[in-house]
């Protein structure tokens, strides 16, 4: 291990990137010397403008000086020294803004033509999207950081990049190849910088701890204590603490787990890091079982979904709370608080399931391959290979070309779709001239009813019966009652306050339809209006999706929206994605 290291100067904004979740914040801390770099090219028209900012006291007043440098840049054309204020901009501004930002920085850089500035800009916007969990659009950032930046020769920012391919394939799963990557930051970062140094460290005792090997794990989080206290810089502090506390929970040490993780989620919980704060109430959630103290552990637990509802973070692990949750409910006969949290975990798989889907094979396709090529280009092709391939293409011609017709059917249906007025309800014909008719009945005094919205029907059916049925009918549909994954025939009709025959005669003539089809129709009407307004539900799964709109199994789901759309639900939500910019 290192005996002497060279210190940094903190940049006037380091307390701000300080408030940001500890793997995000070596990402942003790093883009410091970006900073430098830009600024050291052609600065003497703007010097003036760097030391205003320099000498600023307060994040409005640098945030002042810094757009006049960025105005006075664009007047100039002058690309780079527009891409050194922008970066000045971005992290002095609130964090909301930080995706925003890094759009704008990337176009200014995409005109400088310069791979090393595009790539760092990529770097930047991967950051951005990783410090909101974006991890989809964070690995896509990633990987074009990737084309520019592997033969720019900047190999600051290449492990910076390498930093970030190590936490998505943590994330995923795969800590083998997130160790070695963390390794070799570790030994680029030991003598050039403390806070890469030690998050390297922090990072490495997080990995061992998820391969199981507790012991190492806390070996590297109290090396990387007394690191810091050598080095004079204690940032990491209570992340390794907190690392710590999760390695006792699995040592058995339970309570002196809960005393140095309640310790670092009050620091954690001041600094905004709320990814790291559901970890810490996961395992406070666990310690705490395992002392016996249930209440104060699903205290925790809760906190742990209430977190995923505020911020969207999720890990595989804490996937676990919910199978605790409603474990216990289930043994209590608390069936309202079981459906709650099961709905809650089908959500949390959908959500899940949608990240994994899309990472583990574009960080497979398109980095790992990538990485091998680079090793291996002088690879040579056999001529069974090349037969293969020839067969394999010709298969992928006649199937790509079945495919493509089929997709093609599926965009005009959904154009056909899209082009439908959003609406839940299947309403009743209208009819030319209305007669009314006052319904004498008690509950319906006043109620006013159209004669003419009763078209001909049995005659044995009463006026005023077909009336207060066709008002309870409406209220089935405003309500939402469809969405019972439970409802029969009968319970429409006690809904509607008459007969099985009745009922079915009426929904017949009013709604052009069977009861059966009728319920399945508001259904999918209702999740498509859904899909189309909610961003959210273009992230569940079809069975999560069957769920919130009442079918009683993913299949039914699946088979009656194509039956009704002429196209697949997945199809349906790519390419409402696609249309909506967020594919």
């Amino acid at each position: 291990m290192p005996t002497k290291q060279t210190k940094n100067p903190m940049p006037s904004f380091g307390l701000w990137i300080a408030s940001l979740p500890t793997m995000k914040y070596i990402f942003i801390i790093f883009s410091v010397l970006s900073i430098y770099t830009s600024r050291a090219q052609d600065n003497s028209r703007y010097t003036r403008f760097i030391n205003q900012f320099d000498t600023a006291s307060g994040r409005e007043q640098k945030l002042r000086y810094a757009r006049l440098w960025r105005d006075q840049a664009r007047l100039d054309s002058n690309r780079l020294q527009e891409v050194a204020a922008l970066r000045e901009i971005m992290y002095n501004d609130r964090r909301e803004f930080l995706t925003q930002y890094s759009d704008t920085l990337l176009f200014a850089a995409l005109q400088t033509k310069n791979k090393a500035i595009i790539g760092q800009a990529y770097l930047t916007k991967g950051i951005a999207h990783y410090s909101r969990n974006q991890h989809n659009d964070a690995l896509n950032a990633y990987l074009k950081a990737d084309e520019y930046l592997s033969d720019s020769g900047a190999r600051y920012d290449i492990y910076k990049l390498k930093y970030g391919i190590g936490n998505t394939k943590y994330y995923l799963g795969y800590y083998h190849e997130a160790i070695a990557l963390y390794k070799q930051c570790l030994e680029h970062y030991r003598d050039k910088d403390e806070r890469g140094y030690l998050n390297a460290i922090y990072s490495l005792s997080l990995s061992y701890n998820r391969l199981g090997d507790f012991e190492q794990s806390r070996e590297l989080s109290t090396f990387g204590l007394k690191e810091e206290i050598r080095l004079g810089c204690s940032k990491m502090h209570w992340y390794l603490i907190y690392s710590n506390g999760v390695n006792d929970f699995f040592l058995g040490k339970y309570k002196t787990s809960v005393d140095q993780l309640e310790q670092s989620a009050q620091y954690l919980k001041a600094a905004g890091d709320y990814s790291n704060l559901a970890v810490i109430w996961f395992y406070l959630g666990k310690s705490n079982l395992a002392l016996k103290n249930q209440e104060k552990a699903l205290v925790y637990f809760k906190k742990v979904d209430s977190s995923f509802h505020d911020t969207q973070y999720i890990r595989p692990d804490l996937r676990q709370t919910y199978d605790i949750l409603i474990a216990h409910y289930i043994r209590n006969k608390d069936f309202k608080s079981e459906n709650y949290y099961t709905r809650r975990s089908r959500i949390v798989d959908s959500v899940l399931n949608s990240d994994f889907k899309y990472l583990v094979p574009k960080v497979v396709k398109e980095y790992d391959n990538r990485e091998l090529n680079r090793n291996y280009r002088d690879a040579l092709e056999s001529q069974a290979v090349k037969t293969y391939a020839i067969i394999g293409f010709s298969v992928l011609l006649i199937y790509f070309f079945v495919k493509n017709r089929r997709l093609r059917a599926y965009r005009r249906n959904y154009r056909k779709l899209m082009d439908q007025p959003l609406d839940t309800s299947v309403h009743a014909p209208k009819c030319d001239d209305a007669e009314t008719v006052i319904l004498k009945s008690t509950k319906l005094v006043d109620k006013e009813i159209s004669i003419q919205d009763m078209p001909k029907i049995e005659k044995e059916i009463r006026p005023d019966v077909v009336a207060k049925a066709l008002v309870k009918l409406s209220l089935f549909e405003s309500t939402e009652k469809f969405r019972d994954s439970g409802l029969m025939a009968k319970d429409l009709a006690d809904f509607m306050e008459t007969n099985l025959t009745y009922a079915q005669q009426i929904i017949q003539q009013h709604r052009g339809m069977n009861s059966k089809e009728y319920v399945r129709d508001l259904r999918l009407r209702y999740i498509v209006k859904k899909l189309r307004t909610e961003n959210r539900y273009r992230k569940y799964t079809d069975e999560a999706l069957a769920g919130e709109c009442g079918f009683g199994s993913t299949q039914n789901f699946a088979r009656a929206f194509k039956a009704k759309y002429e196209m697949p639900p997945r199809f349906f939500i790519s390419q409402l994605k696609k249309d909506l910019g967020e594919d």
